[in-house]
Formats: C-alpha cells, structure tokens, sequence
C-alpha cells in the first residue's frame, strides 16, 4: 500500500500520496510475495507500508492467504503499524502467517506532545498495543523523537523512560527532522529555527554525526540534543535484557563485528 490517512506534522509521505490510501488486493500481494519466495529464495520480506493494518479486513486476508499458501513456513516478515488500529485477532493471525516484528510510531512519552504533533494517540493506547503484540509472542519495535517543538529536557528523559517501561525489544531514537513538504518544516521556518542549505546533513541521526541537528527547538541546544540521542539509546541497549537478546541471536562473526562498531559510536565523541 502507499499513503497514510492521518496527519503527524512530522511525516513526509503526504508528498507522495496526499493523505489518500492505495493499495494492491490481497491477491497481487500474494503474486509479489510468490515471486520472492519462489524464484527469488527469499527468507525475510519487510512490508514497507507506511501502516500494514489501515484496512483490518484487508490485512487478515493477506495473513490468511500466506498461511493457505504454506509460505508462513517458509518466511518471517515484518511491518509497521499505528498502536490504535490492532487488536489481539489481528496480530496473533499475523504472528500465525510468520509476522516476526511489529513497528509502532510511539514518538514521545508526552501526552501533551503527542497532540502537540497530532499524532492522535493516547499514551495508554500505545502501551495496550505493545501489551497485545507482546501477548501474541511478536517482537515489538518503537520508534521515537526526541527534540519535538517546544519540548523540555524533562520531556526528553519521559521519552527515554517510556521506551523503557513499554517493554520493546527495540527502539529507535531520531532527532525531530523538518523535512520539506511536512508541518513541522512549515514551523521551523516561520520560526527562524531551521538551518538549510545543505541537504547532506538533512537526518534524523544527527547524534551519531559530526554535523549539528538541522532543527534546533527554541530553549534547546544542538549539544544536548546530540547527547540524548546517544544517551537514549544507551540506556535503552544497555540493560541485561536487550543485551541477552542480542548475543542468543548472534550467529556469525559479522554480528559481533557490527555490535562492535555499534559500542564505538555510542561512547566516542563525534
């Protein structure tokens, strides 16, 4: 599917689709992942929809054909999704027809920003989702942003925390990035907070660069954005859990060598 119904500020695929919401039938889907599987060998397929499950009836049907099929055995998926559109059928057919991984748009740990970004989300709703995925035995991955307009340090360290209390198995922490065409650029720019000119240094992942974040939210300083991002994902990586996850699933000297890499950009000063 291509497109999103909903309005976050910080979202760029309306320049692509509008708010509008296309997609192929559940038949041309089966057709694609066919192909992939069988002359292709494929083992893993992301499904990169802005939201696999806008349309509930839609999704069971893509799960139940994959399972009809016998491709549930043969391949694990991925997909993202918004945390007010699932439920426990949904996902646990999902976990049936080899659904691996679940993404949730999570954002922040404040109400108040989560309406400031019209993200139409309530902190509990974000919890219930994670709490059903994690029911249906799916790994669960959020994404967050750190240094939303108008939002506080303290705002920042509830994000962190909040990633941390959800129970994730991964997160991913950006840095608010105004990207052309979205709300937030419009802001930025009637706010005078926005530096342009060189769209190489246009990313989220400013952090673990040696440039500074494009978007500096009025208070803030692109320092301590850079040291949170880092912060962020250290305290969420760092804890024995995630830390047990990822050497049960190391398999080859490769992991370790990318984990190594990982270990040197979280801790040396860019």
């Amino acid at each position: 599917s291509r497109g999103c119904p909903f309005q976050c500020i910080f979202c760029s695929a309306r320049l692509l689709s509008g708010y509008a919401y296309r997609f192929h039938s559940p038949e041309r889907v089966l057709t694609e992942i066919e192909l992939l599987v069988e002359k292709y060998k494929a083992r893993q397929i992301a499904m990169l929809d802005d939201n696999f499950v806008v349309n509930k009836d839609r999704t069971m049907q893509i799960c139940e054909m994959i399972i009809k099929k016998g491709y549930h055995k043969k391949i694990v998926w991925t997909c993202a999704a918004r945390a007010d559109q699932v439920d426990l059928e949904m996902l646990k057919l999902m976990k049936r027809a080899g659904c691996k991984l679940i993404s949730f748009g999570v954002e922040t740990g404040s109400q108040r920003l989560l309406d400031l970004i019209q993200k139409k989300l309530t902190l509990e709703q974000i919890k219930n989702a994670v709490k059903l995925a994690k029911k249906a035995k799916l790994l669960v991955r959020g994404t967050l942003i750190l240094g939303l307009p108008t939002e506080t340090k303290k705002e920042s360290i509830q994000t962190i925390e909040f990633a941390k209390e959800l129970g994730l198995d991964f997160a991913k922490f950006s840095l608010a990035t105004p990207y052309p065409g979205t709300v937030l650029y419009d802001l930025a720019k009637k706010q005078g907070l926005l530096k342009e000119g060189d769209w190489s240094i246009f990313s989220s992942m400013a952090g673990f660069s040696k440039y500074d974040p494009v978007y500096i939210p009025e208070g803030r300083d692109p320092k301590e954005l850079k040291q949170l991002q880092k912060l962020a994902t250290r305290q969420f990586y760092f804890r024995p859990k995630q830390i047990f996850y990822l050497l049960k699933n190391t398999h080859k000297p490769s992991d370790l060598k990318l984990y190594y890499y990982a270990f040197l950009s979280l801790f040396l000063k860019k």
